[in-house]
């Protein structure tokens, strides 16, 4: 892709992020902050106006602490409110909203590069239309996580694996679905070492592996003198009731739970939801893309590993990696009429969903 391509890329997405947040703030009576800001929303603000907490505290009849959530975005939040003087809501916003343009733009070049894509078709009309795409402005981490996951994809796929290693870093300090882009690239290189020749040759190319969880490791020795646990963010979990169990049990659980005589919408939309994962993992693998399906199927199976379906749509939803796979095939489709009937559908679910989240439903979470 040529320099110029970038500022095509970024102009396109830069106006047509600033239509689809103008449209937001219209459907939440121009009180964007306020309306957007739902459920883990409140977590991450406790951290920009508090900093972390010291030890857990009683919510709603659970001993919860904000350790579950890594600093990096609220650490952006926090900067750039300080800047600019804005509530951290707003802040949380424009912080999500710029790493949207960020993965948008790096999503272009990275089909081009792996794809041999050299329009902007399909990548960003998808970005626009796709129902769940409010979550990359909401004060959460999937714009972030989003822009960094896809920027280490591109940096592996051009080959600079130190560059991968560094973005890594930061995504690990991002969420902990961070840590299988870090696994991936420890495989990688470990791979790669086989053939160095000499050990200091194969240990050059361990580098970007021992780089690429230390914004995990730094986390951990904060946590460590914080609160006193270098695995508070995993030991907190049970404030949600959740606790590690095998994800194939939890699978298996949930398929046996299912009576398809009087179905469950809310069962069965989760479960939907990790076979919609493991199925475009399995796409994405067949197609030979395995960075790709691991960080889509890894990403459900981390969650299955918590004992419990929840969130799963929006780790699904917003993967970089399942959208790539959703992106692959709405390039397949190719009358146009049906292209623009298909983006149509997605961006009035959009709105629906957004009216939704709006109103704070548990679904969405």
């Amino acid at each position: 892709m040529q320099p110029t391509h970038y500022w095509r890329d970024s102009i396109v997405a830069i106006g047509l992020t600033s239509t689809k947040l103008l449209v937001y703030a219209a459907l939440a009576q121009f009180a964007l902050g306020q309306a957007i800001c739902q459920w883990d929303c409140g977590w991450y603000l406790s951290i920009v106006r508090q900093g972390y907490d010291t030890a857990p505290h009683l919510v709603d009849g659970w001993m919860q602490a904000n350790w579950a959530f890594f600093p990096l975005y609220p650490l952006l939040v926090f900067g750039l409110g300080a800047l600019t003087g804005d509530d951290p809501k707003i802040a949380g916003v424009m912080v999500s909203t710029a790493c949207f343009l960020v993965f948008a733009v790096l999503g272009a070049r990275y089909r081009q590069v792996s794809r041999q894509e050299h329009s902007l078709w399909p990548w960003l009309p998808l970005l626009c239309a796709w129902p769940f795409s409010f979550y990359f402005y909401a004060v959460y981490t999937e714009s972030l996580y989003g822009a960094l996951a896809i920027g280490a994809l591109l940096m592996l796929a051009e080959g600079r694996g130190l560059a991968a290693g560094v973005v890594t870093a930061f995504l690990t300090a991002t969420r902990p679905t961070g840590i299988l882009l870090a696994a991936w690239i420890g495989l990688d290189r470990l791979w790669q070492a086989r053939s160095a020749g000499s050990l200091p040759a194969a240990l050059r190319r361990m580098v970007p592996a021992a780089i690429a969880p230390l914004g995990l490791l730094a986390f951990m020795v904060f946590l460590y003198f914080r609160a006193g646990d270098p695995l508070a963010f995993q030991h907190i979990q049970s404030g949600w009731q959740r606790t590690g169990r095998n994800p194939l049990a939890v699978l298996a659980d949930a398929l046996s739970g299912l009576d398809l005589a009087h179905p469950r919408l809310g069962p069965l939309y989760l479960l939907g939801w990790a076979v919609l994962g493991l199925a475009a993992a399995a796409w994405l693998a067949v197609r030979r893309r395995f960075a790709e399906a691991w960080l889509c199927g890894m990403t459900v199976g981390m969650n299955l590993a918590s004992g419990s379906l929840f969130s799963t749509p929006r780790y699904v939803a917003a993967n970089p990696a399942f959208l790539l796979a959703v992106a692959d095939l709405l390039a397949l489709v190719r009358p146009p009429k049906l292209r623009a009937a298909i983006l149509a559908g997605m961006a009035a679910l959009q709105v629906v969903l957004l009216l939704f989240w709006f109103r704070g439903a548990a679904f969405l979470n």
